[in-house]
């Protein structure tokens, strides 16, 4: 395996926020670890990069790195706040990652590696400006450079699309996920959105005051999740009981169960329902595909229930 944590736990004070952490990654996968504010996420990552102090190991390669510091792990950091030095231009940005990482390199051979990585991360004739005079996607891009040009055998992404506006973030998330294909890397990315993960993981590791409650492929952990915290954090449902139904896996049909539609919420290319009967209410997920009901209306619906422990 080519990471390995194990048993990975932090405490401060009284409050335990990781509690007994185990993952393994295979090279190239793209892991997102999914969770509310304070389940322990960031916390996770700060320990892989060496950034604080912690309990258990962390096996990358084959090399024990738990004990290394930060500047010795082979491990990139892309953060939050993205760090990047106002004074300084793009290309003294990007050159900036190499100075403790690649000393046997001289200043030409620097500058020429992250001349090619500032073009592979699509920011070539940029190299001259300043983090004042670009976009907050370019910025991105900027501190990703960086991160990318010491050849990290391990790339760790902080929430980094939170400052951006949504339609930025999207692009980003394309961008992000393509580059990781072309760099043939290795990257775990935090995040507590949960339409972003599913569109950028390959494996979701969700979790939950300090503990993995699911973990696999996103698909699997969508829709089939393993346990009702998962159920209760990841997408919309319908609960009754101990089964559920997601509402877009609700479908129109003459040999259903009669409804009264109670609400209509357009959403630009879906629609949402808000149905009830005697018995049950619902909540319906459909494409706007010339849907002519309207509030009152009497509509049937077919629906499997997934019983979930």
């Amino acid at each position: 395996m080519y990471l390995e944590i194990k048993n990975l736990s932090k405490t401060y004070g009284a409050n335990k926020v990781l509690d007994n952490i185990n993952i393994n990654l295979e090279k190239g996968k793209f892991l997102c670890l999914l969770g509310p504010s304070g389940s322990g996420k960031s916390t996770i990552l700060h320990s892989i990069g060496g950034f604080i102090d912690h309990d258990g190991e962390i096996i990358l390669d084959n090399e024990n790195i738990t004990n290394l510091e930060a500047s010795q792990r082979k491990v990139s950091t892309v953060f939050q706040s993205l760090g990047l030095f106002s004074h300084m231009t793009v290309l003294d940005n990007v050159m900036y990652g190499l100075k403790f990482n690649q000393k046997s390199l001289n200043t030409n051979q620097k500058k020429d590696l992250a001349y090619q990585t500032i073009e592979m991360v699509g920011l070539k004739g940029y190299e001259k400006r300043k983090p004042t005079a670009l976009s907050g996607g370019e910025r991105q891009r900027v501190a990703l450079a960086r991160s990318l040009v010491v050849k990290p055998k391990l790339l760790l992404m902080d929430e980094p699309f939170s400052a951006l506006d949504q339609k930025l973030r999207e692009k980003m998330q394309l961008e992000i996920r393509k580059i990781h294909k072309d760099f043939d890397l290795t990257t775990i990315f935090v995040t507590h959105d949960q339409s972003e993960a599913f569109k950028m993981a390959d494996e979701v590791i969700v979790l939950n005051q300090g503990k993995i409650i699911d973990k696999g492929p996103a698909q699997r952990v969508y829709n089939n999740p393993a346990n009702k915290k998962t159920l209760d954090f990841i997408g919309q449902k319908n609960i009754i009981g101990n089964s559920y139904i997601r509402p877009e896996k609700v479908k129109i049909s003459d040999k259903g169960e009669e409804f009264t539609i109670k609400d209509i919420i357009f959403m630009g290319s879906t629609i949402e329902l808000f149905v009830e009967n005697n018995y049950k209410q619902l909540k319906v997920l459909l494409l706007n595909d010339n849907f002519d009901k309207k509030v009152g209306d009497r509509i049937k619906l077919r629906y499997d229930m997934e019983y979930i422990e």
